[in-house]
């Protein structure tokens, strides 16, 4: 859902063994490495919440396009 309604590029990070997604380059830089945080989810449950982590992705995406703004998210 992020790269359909952001865009951006995947890119494999081999020390994390996932994909990241990064959305804005070169304008802005917002990565986001959706495996963790499902994978958390998946173990913890709810205290693990997919929306509000995607929200922050979101925020960090707007900002990113004011102002140059560069975050990962985790």
């Amino acid at each position: 859902m992020a790269r359909r309604n952001y865009g951006g590029q995947y890119y494999w990070v081999q020390d994390r063994d996932q994909p990241v997604l990064v959305t804005g380059e070169p304008d802005y830089s917002i990565s986001i490495f959706a495996f963790d945080k499902v994978k958390g989810r998946i173990q913890n449950g709810k205290e693990d919440e997919i929306p509000y982590y995607f929200d922050g992705y979101i925020e960090a995406v707007k900002k990113g396009k004011k102002t140059g703004y560069r975050a990962t998210i985790v």
